[in-house]
């Protein structure tokens, strides 16, 4: 036995330096795994996990009619809630109809938002169109163009004036 694992693990070292090719290293593992004695399991340790399991019956004991016991008892709260399902689910339903109600009545006046800041900026884009066809012709140009000078004009003005009073209100009193 400790010759084929040993030929196996210079096999497998041989393929990793890459002197073997592939199948040599499963042929004598496949040896070694042959070499290995077969061992059944006995047939005590076969009915102790069935009685483990609960395929064979021991005698019956008190722990055993406890268990039939709690397992009645799950049926029997079992059935006492399928008897109360309708009751729960009208209940359930009608709280769920309730929040549904709610969420497409979110939904309504998110809509209702919606289609109003829609027409909002419908009404302002319309508006914008109509202000560029105006500023478009000459007139209205020279217009703006007049009033951009005059405010220009005006602000330099008014920042002369501003740094003319601020260097004599904060001069040097010596």
């Amino acid at each position: 036995m400790n010759d084929r694992l040993q030929r196996w693990l210079d096999a497998e070292r041989r393929h990793s330096e890459g002197v073997l090719p592939d199948g040599e290293s499963e042929r004598w593992l496949t040896a070694l795994f042959r070499a290995l004695p077969y061992h059944s399991p006995t047939a005590a340790l076969g009915k102790r996990v069935m009685l483990e399991l609960g395929f064979t019956k021991p005698g019956t004991t008190p722990v055993a009619w406890a268990g039939r016991a709690m397992a009645l008892v799950g049926l029997l709260v079992l059935a006492t809630g399928f008897l109360a399902l309708p009751t729960l689910t009208l209940r359930v339903l009608s709280s769920v109809g309730h929040l549904l109600g709610l969420a497409l009545g979110a939904l309504e006046v998110t809509g209702w938002w919606m289609v109003a800041t829609v027409s909002i900026w419908q009404t302002l884009t319309e508006l914008g169109y109509l202000i560029s066809l105006v500023l478009a012709t000459p007139e209205a140009m020279l217009g703006l163009a007049l009033t951009t000078f005059t405010a220009v004009v005006a602000f330099w003005l008014l920042y002369n004036l501003t740094a003319h009073d601020r260097s004599s209100r904060y001069a040097d009193s010596t």
